[in-house]
């Protein structure tokens, strides 16, 4: 797996949207983080493009990320936000541009589907916040902020998790409903061996039962070498309700497993948001999650 180049001062970070619109206001939190590390913002031709939901057509979209794998000022590329619109775009990417140009890749939830295509290719990406939310606030970088710089820096990643039994392994998935959408396409991650993460928000949760189902039926279950749940947040019931919550219904899909568990690990769309590096090998010594990034 191709590791991008880590970032100096000076360097350029690119900002798309291949999902969701986003307006200018809405980023600029983002600018004053990356000027505080002393990194120039470049924005993309379509960023604050409309279709409809979308921040332009597919072929718009596409063309941004066509844009910034291939810009040679750009060493990192930031997402604006999130919401459905990455899966439409792979037929249409060019893996060569992106092979050819290793940079670090930054999103979650929607952009899950991107960071399965990119380990496909073979480069290594950051599941992480992205500018419309979480990096800066009261004039200085979050938390949440902070780790992604250092991770953007190469100083690596280290998240404390409850004790638990020790696992290292290649570090693949992310959102629960990307990562189930992937199921018998060229995206499909395997995880024999390695360690899974899922995480999800605003799902109802018969929908979750039948996504777990699903991916244990298709053997993403079977022999990985740890699976990890960050947040699992703001689930919907019905009206009868179906009786179990997210972390218990995963908990049942995992019972009798013998390979590490760990949950609520502090990744995915609650606070905190730390970011971890996709496509990397992690170790866990039994209390610290690392990574070299």
């Amino acid at each position: 797996m191709i590791k991008p180049s880590s970032l100096q001062p000076g360097d350029s970070l690119a900002l798309v949207a291949p999902a969701r619109a986003v307006q200018p206001e809405e980023v600029e939190g983002f600018k004053s983080w990356a000027h505080h590390y002393g990194w120039k913002v470049l924005e993309a031709p379509n960023l604050y493009g409309r279709e409809n939901q979308f921040s332009g057509s597919h072929e718009q979209r596409a063309s941004d990320l066509h844009w910034a794998a291939q810009h040679p000022e750009v060493k990192a590329v930031i997402s604006a936000r999130g919401g459905y619109g990455c899966l439409p775009l792979l037929p249409l990417l060019q893996p060569e541009l992106f092979i050819n140009n290793p940079k670090w890749w930054c999103g979650y939830s929607d952009l899950t589907t991107l960071h399965l295509w990119l380990q496909k290719q073979g480069l290594a990406s950051l599941h992480s916040p992205m500018a419309t939310r979480g990096l800066w606030e009261n004039h200085a970088p979050t938390d949440d902020g902070v780790a992604l710089a250092r991770a953007l820096q190469g100083e690596g990643i280290e998240i404390e998790l409850a004790p638990g039994q020790p696992f290292e392994g290649e570090l693949v998935g992310g959102n629960l409903s990307l990562v189930y959408a992937s199921l018998g396409t060229p995206e499909q991650p395997d995880t024999k061996g390695k360690v899974l993460f899922l995480e999800d928000l605003d799902e109802y949760l018969h929908h979750i039962d039948r996504m777990g189902q699903s991916m244990q039926r298709a053997g993403l279950f079977q022999e990985p070498a740890a699976v990890l749940f960050g947040s699992l947040i703001d689930m919907n019931d019905n009206a009868v309700p179906f009786g179990r919550s997210a972390q218990q219904i995963m908990r049942d899909l995992q019972e009798g497993n013998q390979y590490p568990q760990q949950f609520d690990i502090p990744v995915g769309h609650a606070i905190p948001n730390r970011t971890i590096a996709l496509g990397l090998r992690c170790t866990f010594d039994g209390l610290t999650l690392r990574q070299d990034t």
